[in-house]
């Protein structure tokens, strides 16, 4: 089963969350949005991996994490690489 993207953000994060979904959106990469204010053990679990502070969003894509936007990283998922083998 391939890794598939999760975004995690807040209500106010108003403008770099939304801009992470629209470039997987545009990029055509399946993810998941994960609201940290619905959420909170999962707020607590980021914050013991990523040892405190950091910044919105968060962005987990099988081991890889980053955060902030970084679109580099939604463009290096390739379409190729989510499609399975017939």
């Amino acid at each position: 089963m391939e890794p598939i993207l999760t975004i995690h953000g807040r209500k106010d994060c108003r403008v770099r969350c939304p801009a992470v979904v629209r470039r997987a959106i545009r990029k055509g990469v399946p993810y998941e949005y994960v609201d940290l204010d619905e959420n909170p053990e999962v707020a607590e679990q980021l914050r013991k991996r990523l040892n405190g502070a950091a910044e919105l969003p968060i962005c987990t894509y099988g081991d890889d994490l980053w955060t902030g936007v970084r679109f580099e990283k939604i463009d290096a998922i390739s379409p190729t690489q989510l499609k399975t083998a017939s």
